[in-house]
């Protein structure tokens, strides 16, 4: 495999890397909870426990 060839394959396998590490950290409630709280206005004057409540009501439901 040529230079190129490798550097696309390394590129493909760090954004899958990169997306199963976000995907885990996104499906910690605690964080997800404080990402919303931090950055949705509709939750930031909601605890974070009340949000962890919801958000796993809301995944029980899919």
């Amino acid at each position: 495999m040529n230079s190129l060839g490798a550097s696309v394959l390394s590129t493909e396998e760090g954004k899958a890397k990169y997306d199963q590490t976000m995907l885990n950290v996104l499906s910690d409630k605690q964080v997800l909870a404080w990402i919303l709280k931090r950055f949705v206005s509709e939750y930031e004057h909601l605890p974070l426990e009340e949000i962890e409540k919801m958000h796993t009501a809301f995944s029980l439901l899919q």
